[in-house]
């Protein structure tokens, strides 16, 4: 189902964002590149893959996804490539609630750079065939998560910023489907980052946040990739995905004001 098709992933050379390359590579797609700002962990991964996969099946191209015009020039070199761009994952994140200027532009900049690099490169409008855009949020991105609120409201952006351009009316000109996937708990690099808390607001927090992690499941990057790879086939334009505790998939609905109205105040 994948034969001859490309992908693109960002921050691919590591994590979750390695995991998807791999997994699309075992579904039998035709290429991917790699676009990550590691480029010495980035070339050796390349080499990697190509000795497991076969030669030219993955390139590796340095971007900074929080910088549109380097963003671009990745893009722009992964399309001269391979010709087309079938599959994109925008995958690169940060958890850095000290810094949140630089968590705001990669987590929230770099959706909004690759989502609309995805619609210049796979769109109708600019003459593509169509495709396919996963858009990774987190669980932290469907409920306010105390210790990590800066990350919780960037990965929540995500999915606002993802369900509002999955509406069909995009669709019907563009042919590009729009998917959103939230990972819980899951074993990368980026976990430790859950405990470097913004402390100064409240000295506990660190603790709190230490407590539930260590209370909390994890799951693979194998077992989040494997279902990502599976919803790009299945799921609708414009769908949430949560995936956690190392169980199947299940899609969340968008609430309307209506639905969580609480009653209005009694005046006497």
């Amino acid at each position: 189902m994948f034969d001859e098709k490309i992908a693109l992933v960002t921050g691919g050379a590591g994590g979750l964002g390695l995991e998807y390359v791999k997994t699309l590579l075992q579904a039998g797609v035709y290429g991917v590149s790699i676009v990550d700002i590691d480029s010495e962990r980035g070339k050796k991964i390349e080499e990697s893959l190509n000795r497991e996969f076969g030669c030219n099946k993955v390139i590796f191209l340095e971007g900074d996804v929080s910088q549109k015009h380097t963003l671009k020039s990745a893009f722009e070199a992964s399309f001269k490539h391979w010709g087309k761009l079938d599959i994109l994952i925008n995958n690169a994140g940060i958890i850095n609630e000290q810094n949140w200027e630089k968590t705001i532009s990669i987590n929230c900049g770099g959706i909004v750079h690759g989502t609309y690099l995805g619609f210049e490169y796979m769109g109708k409008l600019k003459h593509k065939k169509g495709g396919v855009i996963v858009n990774v949020s987190s669980i932290a991105g469907t409920e306010a998560i105390s210790f990590v609120p800066l990350y919780s409201a960037t990965k929540s952006f995500v999915i606002t910023f993802s369900r509002a351009l999955g509406n069909n009316f995009y669709y019907d000109h563009q042919n590009v489907k729009i998917l959103t996937i939230c990972p819980g708990l899951t074993d990368t690099p980026i976990l430790p980052c859950l405990l470097q808390t913004f402390d100064e607001l409240s000295p506990s927090i660190n603790k709190i946040a230490e407590t539930l992690l260590n209370e909390s499941k994890t799951q693979s990057t194998a077992h989040v990739a494997k279902n990502v790879i599976d919803l790009i086939n299945t799921a609708e334009n414009g769908s949430v995905w949560v995936i956690e505790d190392a169980q199947p998939p299940y899609e969340i609905y968008e609430y309307k004001r209506s639905d969580v109205c609480k009653k209005p105040l009694s005046i006497n």
